[in-house]
């Protein structure tokens, strides 16, 4: 079971392996704008990230640690 308080958290997705997306192919662009709209929608932040390349995540980890600091409080 989950704490139900959790649900009331900012929440955010992390797409990985950008580094491997082709967005000049439609359909990967297609995917990538209906995510973004599925998270402006429910609002989630997104964030899209190459771990192998290291990209983007300098903005995750900077708004990660931004909220925890300003957010934070145990469930």
């Amino acid at each position: 079971m989950y704490n139900k308080d959790l649900l009331k958290k900012r929440q955010i997705i992390v797409g990985n392996k950008a580094d491997l997306l082709d967005l000049d192919l439609d359909n990967n662009k297609k995917n990538i704008l209906e995510l973004e709209k599925f998270c402006g929608e429910n609002k989630y932040d997104l964030f899209i990230i190459s771990a192998a390349a290291r990209s983007g995540l300098d903005e995750l980890i900077n708004f990660v640690a931004k909220n925890l600091n300003d957010n934070f409080k145990p469930v």
